[in-house]
Formats: C-alpha cells, structure tokens, sequence
C-alpha cells in the first residue's frame, strides 16, 4: 500500500510577507547555508502581498494573514522548528489562531469514488442510485479547545487513491497585550492531530476496503 504523506503547520494573523526572504531566515539563524542555496536554487517571490520559497524537503509561504511550512514527509521536526523560531523572532506579530493539517494519499485496492457515493446514498438521503457519482464525507469536533476537520475524499492523485485530511484549528483568545510563547502551543496541536490522525487512518482505509 503506497502512502504519501503531507503535513503543514499554519499561522493566521497580521503578517508582513516582504520581510519573508530566504535571506532574513538565514541572517535570524532560523535556515542554514545549505538550506539558504537551496532557497535560492529555485524560485522565490517576496513582495509585499507574498512570500514564497522552496528548500531541502519543506516550503515556505507567507501572506498577509496567514503564514504557513509545509513539507511532504513523515518526519515534520523541520518545519515544526522553523514555524516555532520563526515566531520567537517575530514575537510581536499579532496572531489570532494556528493550526495543523495532515494529508494522507493512500493508494487501496479499489476505486474510491464509486464507494464513497455509496457510503453516502446508504444513509438514506435521496440521491439517484444509479449515477456515476464522486463524494466526499467532512466531518467537524470540538475537544478541549480545538476545532478538528476530517476530510475524506477521492486523491487528485488517481482513482484509488483515497485522500485523507485532518486539521486541527485553535483560535486565540484577543488578549490586550499578552505575550505568549506559541512554540509549546504548536507541538500540542501536532501531537494532538497526529495522533488523531494515525488512530483513524488504518481503520478507516480498512472501512472503505470492506465496504459493500
């Protein structure tokens, strides 16, 4: 079973993405040299409505109210501690929530449109049951705090691949002029998702194997 696996960490607020060169994170320690020349081996756009870089297995992307590190494998330490030194340099920036997203591509044994619109048609609504029809199912909680969204879906990936998205959304109290450190806040949400995520994942590629 091929899996394949993308995970960001993002930070809504009031953002200034032109200070967002790949050289402002090499200058605050936050990327190496070899981190910096793979930056700017490929493109990078910075101005004042976006940031956009790309280095050694996670990307950069900032706009105006929302910064956001994605990388695309199973270990995510490296963007978790960009996003957490990034803001301990830019203590001051105003930031109003932060979340986490796994994305999970799972390649099954069957194709997962057809499925998926059966799983909806069984409970009853009244959908035609005879088209060829896609869906996908969502599926919103809160726990302690947090906001959790599942996504199940076909992947853009191929047709049986199944397309797995958990987020976890917290929203900050509007404090006057509280200074907080966000760097404990954001390990907890990923660990929180991640395991949220992984308890769900093997049972739910079983459900949508077995289903009949």
């Amino acid at each position: 079973m091929t899996t394949i696996h993308d995970q960001s960490v993002v930070i809504l607020g009031e953002m200034n993405p032109a200070i967002h060169h790949p050289a402002w994170y090499k200058l605050e320690s936050i990327i190496d040299e070899t981190e910096y020349r793979a930056c700017l081996s490929n493109p990078v756009i910075v101005n004042q409505q976006i940031a956009q870089f790309t280095s050694h297995g996670f990307s950069v992307m900032c706009l105006q109210d929302r910064w956001q590190a994605s990388c695309n494998a199973d270990d995510a330490s490296r963007i978790l501690s960009l996003t957490k030194e990034t803001f301990k340099k830019l203590y001051h920036t105003p930031v109003s929530a932060y979340g986490v997203n796994h994305h999970f591509h799972i390649e099954i044994t069957r194709q997962v449109a057809p499925v998926l619109a059966a799983i909806v048609r069984k409970t009853g609504m009244p959908f035609p049951p005879n088209e060829d029809a896609d869906a996908s199912i969502s599926y919103a909680a809160k726990v302690d705090g947090y906001e959790f969204k599942t996504i199940i879906s076909t992947s853009a990936r191929g047709p049986e691949f199944l397309h797995f998205h958990n987020n976890a959304h917290f929203t900050i109290p509007q404090l006057k002029s509280e200074h907080f450190d966000l760097g404990p806040l954001i390990d907890e949400a990923f660990l929180r998702n991640e395991d949220r995520s992984r308890m769900m994942l093997s049972k739910l590629v079983d459900a949508i194997k077995g289903f009949k």
